[in-house]
């Protein structure tokens, strides 16, 4: 199982938009929050081996929080149009993929894992076991 959390400070950005003519932007500020729940499971062809590479597959939920708000600007410069402030929410179901290395020594397991929450994050994590 995991849980993991994501966000990010309030940034600004910039795209290209055609709705006011050619060469009109849609600038914006916008930050966002992101917590997902997951299950994986493993498959190793070496289990108990001192070094042994595997394969991760689960599916995981989230909830992504969203606000921010923006204007249009004409190629001129001149603002077309302001958007209002807004914000919304969003869940999800995502499969998990990935793989690992996990090596034993001195009574410790280590893995490094890269796996990717499918349409949406990678990571590349380092870890160890906790025994309940």
């Amino acid at each position: 199982m995991h849980l993991g959390t994501f966000w990010t400070p309030t940034q600004s950005y910039s795209r290209p938009s055609i709705q006011y003519g050619e060469g009109s932007t849609f600038e914006g500020v916008g930050q966002t929050r992101l917590v997902d729940l997951g299950v994986t499971g493993s498959i190793t062809p070496w289990p108990r081996g001192r070094v042994s590479p595997y394969a991760v597959a689960g599916v995981a939920v989230f909830q992504t929080w969203r606000q921010g708000s923006g204007y249009y600007r004409r190629s001129d410069g001149s603002v077309a149009e302001f958007v209002p402030p807004g914000s919304g929410t969003r869940g999800d179901i995502r499969a998990i993929v990935g793989a690992g290395l996990r090596v034993r020594g001195g009574g410790r397991l280590v893995q490094l894992e890269a796996r990717e929450l499918r349409g949406s994050l990678s990571a590349i994590t380092l870890g160890t076991t906790l025994h309940f």
